[in-house]
């Protein structure tokens, strides 16, 4: 019910901003009483339903997501077809329950309405990221946490704005971003995204393939961050992000231990 409530309000809210576009201001024009009129039709359904639907829809803003790549193989979304459970954190409130995508070709996290169904396929609808804090999938075997960066938030980012997956963040810090790239066959699109390791010892993210160019990051400590790393047996290249946030935690701990010195 509460779903339903939020699409009639939101249907409604784009129908008042449109007549209000429209609508030139005239003295006693026709056209003025019945925007006027309108107006104050809807404010009093606002009135009626808007504290049910600001209380559990208030993340929900943004703007309709069709599913472009219906018709390709492989799809831009993150893992799809994976089963997994979402929590989002907006605005400083967090809501769970509900269904999201991470749609990594346009680096927009889409809201699912599994209820309201268009054509046999979920309403969909971008979200507004730049009032996003977090959000996380959790799957069977795995837990993907990510937030939404940006030079207005941190002027010191040196990344693109979007969406990044966080694997430590410390005094050091490691993201991942699903670089997405396209390819046409034929008619159609087929969608791809890899993974790219930026990590920030202090001095700006820096892109990471190889791990000679990891440990050099580290500085002065670069050769106990190598000794750590083989008495671990942590291999760059095939470390899991929970072996990679825990060579950042020892970097941290030692430059700590420096500074007390």
């Amino acid at each position: 019910m509460v779903k339903k409530l939020f699409f009639i309000s939101l249907a409604l809210f784009s129908i008042t901003a449109s007549a209000q576009r429209s609508v030139a201001v005239k003295t006693n024009s026709g056209s003025d009483v019945y925007a006027s009129y309108e107006k104050k039709e809807i404010e009093v359904l606002y009135s009626l339903y808007s504290g049910c639907i600001e209380s559990s829809y208030d993340f929900i803003c943004g703007r309709e997501h069709y599913p472009y790549y219906f018709n390709s193989e492989f799809k831009p979304i993150l893992f799809y077809g994976k089963k997994h459970s979402s929590l989002i954190t907006f605005k400083g409130r967090t809501y769970n329950s509900y269904s999201l995508n991470y749609d990594t070709n346009n680096d927009q996290l889409i809201y699912l309405d599994t209820i309201n169904r268009m054509a046999y396929r979920p309403f969909g609808m971008a979200l507004n990221r730049n009032n996003i804090n977090n959000f996380v999938f959790e799957y069977n075997d795995d837990t993907l946490s990510f937030r939404f960066f940006s030079r207005n938030d941190d002027p010191s980012f040196n990344l693109p704005d979007g969406f990044y997956q966080v694997v430590y963040y410390g005094k050091s810090k490691y993201l991942i971003k699903f670089m997405p790239s396209a390819v046409i066959h034929g008619s159609d699109v087929e969608y791809y995204y890899s993974p790219v390791g930026f990590l920030n010892t202090g001095n700006g993210y820096i892109k990471v393939k190889m791990g000679n160019q990891f440990t050099r990051q580290f500085g002065t400590f670069s050769r106990d961050v190598k000794k750590y790393m083989s008495r671990s047996g942590i291999s760059f290249r095939r470390a899991g992000r929970s072996q990679l946030a825990s060579v950042l935690r020892y970097y941290d701990g030692l430059k700590a231990e420096t500074a007390k010195e």
